[in-house]
């Protein structure tokens, strides 16, 4: 019933873990994208991928709907823009964290949510200038292997902080992609 209805229409899919060719299957035709975005769809960067019906204009439609940032991916890749959507989620829980720790030291969880909050959009600033992490880890740092940011992420690397970064991508990417 639907089909009939779709015969012509670009068909737009947020359905994670759907891949083109079940869309093209269940609606019986190719003008399907599939785009992820993030929960601050205005905000955030989507990625998206055309089905083989596309025409060149839908990637027009996909910019002007999701912002001119918008990425042409091959559709493996809509797996990395789905584990961002949720590393924004782990990202909010750790910072939270840390502010409940901070707050025992006597300021309110309100005026760290505000730092916390000034301090990312300055990190998101750089990122979006093409600062690297490294770039900044370095201009915090100066450099120095006696700063105590240095050495902090000297311990944080031996107790396997990032090792265990790295792993909690590869498992996300795999529950993705089925294995």
């Amino acid at each position: 019933e639907l089909r009939s209805e779709l015969s012509s229409q670009l068909v737009i899919s947020l359905a994670a873990g759907k891949k083109l060719s079940q869309l093209e299957e269940w609606l019986g035709y190719s003008r399907v994208a599939r785009i992820m975005t993030g929960l601050f769809v205005e905000e955030e960067m989507a990625f998206y991928t055309l089905g083989s019906g596309c025409r060149e204009e839908d990637s027009y439609w996909l910019k002007y709907f999701f912002g001119e940032d918008t990425l042409k991916v091959e559709e493996p890749l809509l797996d990395v823009r789905t584990y961002l959507a949720c590393d924004l989620g782990i990202m909010a829980q750790e910072e939270e964290a840390k502010i409940k720790r901070l707050a025992q030291e006597g300021l309110s969880e309100e005026h760290l949510r505000l730092a916390y909050g000034k301090m990312l959009l300055a990190l998101g600033k750089r990122f979006t200038e093409g600062t690297s992490g490294e770039e900044l880890f370095s201009q915090v740092t100066g450099n120095s292997e006696k700063a105590f940011t240095y050495k902090l992420h000297c311990w944080l690397k031996e107790q396997g902080h990032y090792e265990l970064l790295e792993n909690s991508i590869e498992r996300t990417l795999n529950a993705l992609r089925g294995k």
